[in-house]
């Protein structure tokens, strides 16, 4: 998977298919961290957690987003490094 995020070209999804699947793992741990405070609402980490999936959605879910990456590495249009 890391070599599927080391495409660099303009108007790439790879950058969102990253941060978004990063802002997921960082609310899961932070969620973690705070324990069964992180549910309650006087905290922001409740929010991060509920809104970081929504992220995954948006501009094309990040399965739909691997298919265009690997297409683009197929057609010979993007390179790897």
């Amino acid at each position: 998977m890391t070599l599927l995020f080391s495409v660099v070209s303009a108007g790439s999804p790879d950058p969102k298919a990253f941060a978004s699947e990063a802002a997921v793992s960082c609310a899961l741990n932070a969620m973690q961290v705070h324990g069964g405070y992180g549910y309650s609402q006087e905290f922001v980490v409740e929010r991060l957690y509920r809104d970081a999936p929504l992220m995954m959605i948006g501009e094309g879910t990040n399965d739909i987003q691997r298919v265009v990456i690997a297409r683009s590495l197929l057609s010979g249009k993007a390179a790897i490094g």
